[in-house]
């Protein structure tokens, strides 16, 4: 994941969005990045996902498959002052809606049951992991925060595609145009 923020750094910027990479080389405390995301108007944090297991084998390549599982799944929490909570739910929205638009696939939610609920936008989630158990990148920045799954990691052929060029510049352009979407207002 580290590999495509640096690799979105560039057309990000190219679409006059101010960006700042929480880490370059190296590991950085959940603390670090909720202070530095305070210097920005929201926060975006780039994941894959694990969601299924690992599915089954294929006979020939023996790599792992977990088909029912793919696509981008949006993650925000409801939590905290209402203001920020609405925030943080129309920049998921937001994103999502561009991203498919644009051709990804959203993931079903088939294994977030008790973890996230859907969202009325297909394939955004709001955190519903036990109290204790929240994630403190959705919950605790003062400005609106989401996580984006860009894809299930084990899929061998999802994770193939997020290599290609093309499929980090329509990315680029979702998310950018997402970002504009919800700065204003829509």
């Amino acid at each position: 994941m580290l590999r495509l923020a640096q690799r979105l750094e560039t057309p990000l910027k190219e679409r006059q969005l101010a960006i700042g990479l929480s880490r370059q080389d190296h590991s950085v405390s959940y603390d670090t990045r909720l202070k530095q995301s305070s210097t920005f108007d929201a926060m975006i944090s780039l994941h894959s996902d694990s969601r299924a297991g690992l599915g089954w084998a294929q006979a020939t390549s023996g790599c792992w498959q977990t088909f029912g599982a793919a696509g981008m799944a949006i993650l925000y929490s409801d939590e905290g002052e209402s203001s920020l909570v609405e925030a943080r739910r129309k920049l998921a929205r937001a994103i999502a809606t561009r991203m498919a638009s644009v051709g990804f696939q959203m993931y079903s939610g088939t294994d977030y049951s008790g973890l996230y609920d859907p969202d009325d936008v297909a394939g955004v989630f709001v955190d519903r992991h036990e109290p204790a158990q929240r994630i403190r990148l959705l919950r605790r920045p003062k400005v609106p925060s989401v996580i984006i799954e860009t894809h299930d990691s084990h899929d061998v052929e999802e994770a193939e595609r997020w290599e290609e060029e093309a499929t980090v510049q329509a990315f680029a352009g979702a998310l950018a145009a997402g970002i504009a979407d919800w700065r204003a207002g829509k």
